[in-house]
């Protein structure tokens, strides 16, 4: 299965094709994969409302200079997102699984790491969690390093 793209103006019609044949392989096998992220600061950003259509920014609107960054009001957490695919299953089994969308949720470094009680590990003991590409996900030393992102 292939499309022809022409110009940049096909290709938002063009993908919207390709959705029931990626779709196919998960909704065939019913498969539930979740998909975990790698750790992300929480950092909200508050961007002025100009019309009430959609308006072009700069990646200057989004930056925040690193006084804003340390002089905050809410704390900065840190985050990990979960998703996972939404299945309508078959009524009959000559039915297909159809891939309605997917769901995600945010979850908190802190959450997850209540779910390990430090009384339950002993008294030298902590708990960390690592991605299936052996990145940290949370571990007590593990610290937001924030810099300076320079666009030139």
């Amino acid at each position: 299965y292939y499309a022809h793209v022409s110009t940049l103006e096909d290709i938002q019609e063009n993908v919207e094709d390709y959705i029931p044949v990626t779709a196919r392989p998960i909704a065939m096998y019913n498969d539930h994969v979740t998909v975990w992220s790698s750790v992300f600061l929480d950092v909200e950003r508050t961007l002025p409302i100009k019309t009430y259509k959609w308006f072009p920014f700069k990646l200057s609107d989004l930056s925040m200079s690193m006084d804003e960054f340390k002089n905050r009001s809410k704390p900065v957490n840190l985050m990990i997102s979960i998703a996972q695919p939404v299945l309508n299953p078959p009524q009959d089994k000559k039915d297909m699984t159809i891939l309605l969308g997917a769901v995600g949720v945010d979850i908190p470094v802190k959450l997850l790491q209540e779910f390990s009680p430090k009384y339950r590990l002993g008294v030298h003991a902590y708990s960390f969690m690592i991605n299936h590409n052996g990145y940290l996900m949370f571990h007590p030393d593990l610290r937001p390093v924030v810099c300076i992102l320079v666009i030139v």
